[in-house]
């Protein structure tokens, strides 16, 4: 009878362990990270500069997102952007890089006038991918390295 009482016990506390290894790993698959900031950055060569609000979101199915919003001065003329930018990202084992590679880019505002050449000559070096790390500096700021800039620190309200 004792034996029995042991199995039962043993078996339950498996399945709990299991169950509790599954719930941990379901809420996992379901966490993001989302940062924000405002971005002002030239380009000297060829007299470029933007000025932005942009949001990056990393999705847990290795799908991120930027998406900017603000004006684009070359030589004097200014463009507005509305735009969101997909990538495919990948964590890199050493170092503690991401790798993004773009994939798609979605105008979606009316009077977005800048072209997609100007758009990506400015924000991304016309790179179609790149590497960049991300570091936090504590009360829910973040340093991002070797993206669209050498170094922006960005903000989020979920860490």
């Amino acid at each position: 009878m004792k034996r029995k009482w042991t199995y039962s016990l043993v078996t339950i506390f498996l399945f709990s362990v299991f169950g509790f290894y599954f719930l941990i790993t379901k809420k996992g698959n379901n966490q993001f990270f989302k940062c924000n900031a405002e971005i002002h950055f030239e380009i000297s060569k060829n007299k470029s500069l933007i000025e932005a609000n942009t949001s990056l979101l990393l999705a847990s199915n290795k799908v991120a997102i930027l998406d900017v919003k603000g004006i684009i001065t070359k030589q004097g003329m200014d463009f507005n952007v509305e735009r969101k930018v997909y990538f495919n990202y990948s964590r890199e084992s050493e170092g503690g890089y991401y790798y993004f590679e773009i994939l798609k880019e979605e105008d979606y505002a009316l009077e977005n006038s800048a072209s997609d050449e100007l758009f990506n000559e400015v924000m991304f070096g016309n790179k179609k991918s790149f590497y960049m790390s991300i570091t936090p500096v504590g009360s829910g700021g973040f340093e991002l390295s070797e993206m669209l800039f050498p170094v922006a620190i960005c903000y989020t309200t979920r860490t």
